[in-house]
């Protein structure tokens, strides 16, 4: 009870002192930088006891956007898994990559895409790295960090 008393307090500030960037771009796309959020989350989460971090994660990352994760990662479950099997073990890669990102590059990227492709929303995210920047189908699109792509590059 006194970790999850812990958990719950921990998620509380977090949420609270979030620093997503979240922002309208000048062409009308809300960009949704979740990439500190991540890194500042997975940091703590580390550091908990399987039960806490997975409270943790889910209540301050997947759920707030639980629609974009289903669609780029998969269910909670499968979101979980991904951040045990691939996120902790390069943790200290994503973080020294989230010191290097820079954060007007994406929102050029963004402006630069073609008007009538243009995204609703944009999540910029360290996620899988399975694409650079791709789309789904309700107009969401999202740039993941960790592509190959976008690491070597900076972005």
């Amino acid at each position: 009870m006194k970790n999850l008393s812990i958990v719950i307090c921990v998620s509380a500030t977090l949420l609270l002192n979030v620093m997503w960037v979240s922002a309208q771009s000048s062409e009308g796309v809300h960009i949704v930088d979740l990439s500190q959020t991540e890194i500042r989350i997975f940091n703590k989460a580390k550091k908990l006891d399987t039960k806490a971090a997975n409270l943790l994660l889910t209540d301050s990352l997947f759920v707030p956007h639980a629609n974009f994760w289903s669609s780029y990662v998969g269910s909670k479950t499968e979101f979980l898994r991904w951040i045990r099997k691939s996120v902790y073990p390069n943790l200290k890669e994503m973080n020294r990559l989230n010191n290097r990102v820079n954060r007007e590059a994406i929102v050029k990227k963004i402006a630069e895409a073609d008007a009538l492709q243009r995204p609703n929303v944009v999540y910029v995210v360290f996620g899988p790295g399975c694409t650079d920047v791709g789309k789904f189908t309700d107009g969401t699109a999202v740039i993941d960090l960790l592509h190959g792509q976008n690491a070597l590059s900076g972005l």
